[in-house]
């Protein structure tokens, strides 16, 4: 009986937080996402995976990739824990990726962790978004939105990215961001 009423709090609670306008549920690094995932925080035997409806991944790549306690392996272990989410239709997913300078080369790190995770979302039919924030020293924003190929390993997303870069008059300083969004249906949201 005990255990009813308290997964019926979890529940309800987990509810709650997910009505929420505002994401509670925050990865601010790879150990983080298990976290959320596996860990049994009421000691019934519920986790993260039974009941998370939406969470956000917001990564530094310079600190995961380039700090040094960077490890790839572990960073790919923690998130691997997302497999293991049971309810992945109408799951929102949301991936931010924020940098200080730009380096092309750590999107590609990123993607090649997330690529197979994400694919399954998709596939299931989970809501995934991609977000690129730079987060440079004089303010300013600008969005820019990809085709999937970004997720995908597509030859031409670098090139892409360059002429889009480009594109924008004093690149130097500006806050940008680059998003991708991805419906139910697997097409992109305009």
């Amino acid at each position: 009986m005990h255990r009813e009423a308290a997964l019926e709090t979890i529940e309800s609670w987990y509810k709650a937080m997910h009505s929420s306008p505002r994401n509670r549920f925050v990865a601010t690094s790879p150990r983080r996402v298990e976290r959320f995932v596996l860990k049994d925080y009421s000691g019934i035997g519920v986790t993260g995976s039974d009941l998370l409806q939406k969470m956000t991944l917001r990564f530094d790549l310079e600190e995961i990739f380039t700090s040094p306690d960077a490890d790839d392996d572990a960073a790919q272990q923690y998130l691997d824990s997302l497999y293991t989410v049971k309810k992945k239709r109408g799951f929102q997913l949301d991936v931010v990726f924020t940098q200080r300078r730009i380096q092309l080369n750590l999107w590609s790190l990123a993607f090649d962790l997330l690529r197979e995770i994400l694919h399954e979302f998709i596939v299931a039919g989970a809501i995934v978004r991609n977000l690129w924030e730079y987060m440079g020293y004089i303010a300013g924003h600008i969005k820019k939105e990809l085709d999937l190929s970004i997720m995908e390993s597509h030859p031409n997303w670098k090139v892409n990215i360059i002429k889009y870069f480009d594109s924008v008059s004093n690149m130097s300083g500006l806050a940008l961001s680059v998003l991708t969004r991805v419906s139910l249906s697997g097409n992109e949201d305009r």
